[in-house]
C-alpha cells in the first residue's frame, strides 16, 4: 500500500511544532516498551504534556507549516484576507505582485499552486497534531477540568480546520450533501475516509466535533489564547447555518455573545489587541513570534513599511462597500486615507491617482516593527450570524431585529430598525455584517451559504485588468471558487482517482 506523502509531512510538522512548544515533552521510557493504554496513562498523569501538543497545533494556525511557500501563506490571517479577496469588498489595486492578486484575479486554484498546498498542508497539519492529543484525552474525559477543556479545544481545532477544507474544496452543503468531500483522519484511524468521501459525511465530524467541543469547554476558564466555549459556539453556529439548522444557530450564536462586550471607542484602536472587550480568541504577538514582512499588519496596514504600502501592493475596500456605509458609522472610519496615520510620510501619490484614497483601510494598525496580536473570532460576528439565523427560520423578525439592533446601536449613534422587515431587513442584515467584517474573512462563506452573485464593476475603481480574467461579474457557485487537490496529495494518495479532481 502506498503512503500517502502528505499525512506523513503532516505528523512530522506537527511533531516539531509540538516538540518546539515544551522542552519537557519527553517519555522516561521508551514508548516500544509501554503498552498502548499506559502510554495513555503517562499522558494523562502530566497534562502538561498534552497541552504541548495543542499548543503546537495553535502555533500552526498562526505561522503555518514548516513548508510555507511565500510571505501571504503565513497562517490563518493570511487564509483570511484570501477568503475576502475572493469576493467583492477588498481588491489589490495593484492587480499584481505576490500578495493575493491571483486570489482576486480567481486563478489560484489550480492543484499545483501555493495557495491550495499552503491551506491543504496548514490544516491537515492541525488535525493531524490535535488527533493524537484526542485519542488520550478521550480516555481520561470526565476526570478533571484540565482534561476536559484541552479535548473541548482539540477537538474544536479539528472542526475548524475541517470547516475551511470543506468550503474550499467543494461547493457549500446545500447545493450536494453527496458531493466529493475531503479525507476525513480522525483520532480513531478505523474510521478514516481516505478518499473524498462526501461533503454531508466531513460535516458530520465537524457537527460531533463541537457539540461535544461547547459541552465539553462550558464553565472552563481559559485565555484569549485559546478556544474557550463562546468561541467553540461561535464556530458550531456558523457551521449549522451552512446546515441550514438555523434554530440552533440562533441559539450558539446567542451564547458566543455571552463572552466578551461590544467595543466602542476601541473599535478604532487598530484592532491590534486582545484586550480589545469584544475579542474572543486570537493570537498574542510578541517579539520572537513576529514574522516581520510576512505579517498580516505588513499586508494590511499601509502606513507601515510593509506590504500594503503604496508602492508595492496595497489593498483596500471597495467602493461598493464603503460608499454605502452611512457617515455617522464610527466604522466609516475604518476607510479613507488619514494623514495624522501616515508618520512615516509615505506617498500615496499611486492611491490617488487610481482614485482610491477613500477605500484605504485604518481598520488594522501597527506599530512599525508589526508587534500587534491578531484577532481571530470576536463577539460582533455573532451578534449578525444570530440575527440572520432569526430571520431566517421564519416568524422570528422580531429577534433579528433585537441582535441587529444591539450591535447597529453601538455603531451608529440613535440606530434604530424597527421600521425593517421583510427583504429589507435581510439586506440590511447581510450589508451591515459585510461592513463589520470587512479583512477578517468572512465574505466568501456568506456569500456562498447563500448563493450570491458578485458585480465588482459596481466599484468604479477596480482594476480593469480583472475583464481579462473573466473575474467581474461572477456566481458564488462558480467552479473557481473551489480548489483543486493539491498535486502532491493527488500523486500521493491511491484512494483519490484522477476522476475525483475538482474540475
Amino acid at each position: 500500500m502506498k503512503m500517502n506523502n502528505i499525512k506523513s509531512l503532516l505528523l512530522l510538522g506537527a511533531t516539531v511544532l509540538s516538540v518546539a512548544c515544551s522542552s519537557d515533552f519527553l517519555e522516561t521510557e521508551p514508548t516500544s516498551r509501554v503498552p498502548g493504554d499506559r502510554q495513555n496513562e503517562l499522558m494523562l498523569e502530566d497534562p502538561a504534556r498534552i497541552a504541548a501538543t495543542i499548543s503546537g497545533a495553535y502555533a500552526t494556525l498562526f505561522c503555518g507549516t514548516p513548508l510555507i511557500q511565500s510571505t501571504d501563506d503565513r497562517g490563518m490571517t493570511s487564509y483570511q484576507v484570501v477568503a475576502d479577496m475572493l469576493g467583492d469588498d477588498m481588491m489589490n489595486i495593484m492587480n499584481g505582485g505576490p500578495n493575493y492578486a491571483y486570489d482576486m484575479q480567481l486563478i489560484f486554484r489550480m492543484a499545483g499552486y501555493r495557495r491550495p498546498v499552503s491551506m491543504w498542508r496548514q490544516f491537515y497539519y492541525i488535525i493531524s497534531t490535535v488527533n493524537g492529543a484526542i485519542g488520550v484525552l478521550k480516555s481520561g474525559e470526565g476526570t478533571s477540568d484540565e482534561i476536559d477543556s484541552m479535548l473541548g479545544q482539540a477537538l474544536a481545532l479539528r472542526a475548524y480546520s475541517y470547516y475551511w477544507l470543506i468550503n474550499f474544496w467543494q461547493h457549500p452543503y446545500s447545493v450536494d450533501p453527496e458531493a466529493k468531500g475531503v479525507p476525513l483522519y480522525l483520532d480513531d484511524a478505523t474510521k478514516n475516509v481516505l478518499d473524498r468521501g462526501t461533503v454531508a459525511g466531513v460535516y458530520a465530524v465537524i457537527d460531533q466535533d463541537l457539540k461535544d467541543a461547547c459541552r465539553l469547554l462550558k464553565d472552563k476558564a481559559v485565555s484569549k489564547t485559546q478556544i474557550s466555549e463562546y468561541t467553540a459556539a461561535g464556530m458550531y453556529a456558523n457551521a449549522l447555518m451552512f446546515l441550514g439548522r438555523y434554530s440552533e444557530a440562533a441559539s450558539y450564536a446567542e451564547h458566543a455573545v455571552q463572552g466578551g462586550t461590544l467595543a466602542t471607542t476601541d473599535l478604532l484602536s487598530g484592532f491590534n489587541s486582545l484586550q480589545m472587550s469584544e475579542v474572543l480568541f486570537g493570537f498574542n504577538m510578541t517579539v520572537d513570534w513576529n514574522m516581520i514582512y510576512a505579517s498580516f499588519m505588513s499586508m494590511m496596514n499601509p502606513y507601515v513599511d510593509g506590504y500594503a504600502v503604496p508602492g508595492y501592493y496595497p489593498i483596500t475596500a471597495t467602493g461598493n462597500l464603503v460608499d454605502h456605509i452611512n457617515p455617522n458609522d464610527i466604522r466609516k472610519n475604518w476607510f479613507g486615507y488619514k494623514d495624522e496615520l501616515n508618520t512615516n510620510g509615505f506617498s500615496f501619490a499611486i492611491v490617488q491617482a487610481l482614485g482610491c484614497m477613500d477605500y484605504v483601510p485604518n481598520k488594522f494598525l501597527s506599530p512599525n516593527d508589526f508587534t500587534a496580536d491578531l484577532i481571530y473570532f470576536r463577539v460582533a460576528e455573532f451578534y449578525f450570524v444570530a440575527a440572520e439565523a432569526y430571520y431566517l427560520m421564519g416568524g422570528h423578525e422580531a429577534d433579528a431585529r433585537r441582535m441587529l439592533n444591539a450591535v447597529m446601536s453601538k455603531r451608529i449613534t440613535g440606530y434604530d430598525c424597527s421600521n425593517l422587515s421583510g427583504q429589507a431587513l435581510y439586506d440590511e442584515i447581510c450589508f451591515q455584517k459585510r461592513v463589520e467584517m470587512w479583512g477578517e474573512g468572512r465574505r466568501i462563506f456568506d456569500a456562498k451559504r447563500r448563493n450570491e452573485n458578485f458585480d465588482r464593476s459596481k466599484s468604479a475603481y477596480y482594476p480593469a485588468a480583472l475583464n481579462s480574467y473573466d473575474a467581474v461579474k461572477y456566481s458564488a457557485r462558480d467552479q473557481r471558487l473551489i480548489y483543486q487537490i493539491p498535486t502532491i496529495e493527488m500523486d500521493n494518495n491511491e484512494y483519490i482517482k484522477p476522476e475525483d479532481q475538482n474540475e
